[in-house]
């Protein structure tokens, strides 16, 4: 999967590999799925360039940034005002941008 990423005004398309966790029913009777995702992004793509030398030599931060998210969906279905009917189900990706997540590193 490839999304667009922004980070200080510049913005790339970045691919994220994801695996399937699994699948559950919640309490309330909820569809939901799990997957894990990662990806690696170069700092100065995205125009961060400040760095430092270390005295042991190499720099103090490295270009190359892991992303890892952790990634939700709850199934959502459509209802008709009329009879109240569900719809066709469908994964709400709502539902993704509310859980997912940066872990481990943030820039």
């Amino acid at each position: 999967m490839t999304g667009d990423l922004s980070i200080h005004g510049v913005t790339q398309s970045v691919p994220v590999s994801f695996d399937l966790i699994g699948t559950s029913t919640d309490p309330w009777g909820g569809n939901r799925i799990g997957f894990e995702g990662s990806a690696d992004i170069s700092r100065e793509a995205f125009g961060l360039t400040w760095n430092t030398a270390l005295e042991t030599g190499g720099v103090l931060i490295s270009d190359t940034v892991k992303l890892v998210l952790d990634v939700e969906a709850v199934k959502q279905y459509s209802v008709s005002l009329h009879d109240h009917a569900r719809g066709p189900a469908k994964w709400q990706s709502l539902a993704w941008s509310c859980v997912a997540g940066l872990r481990h590193h943030r820039l």
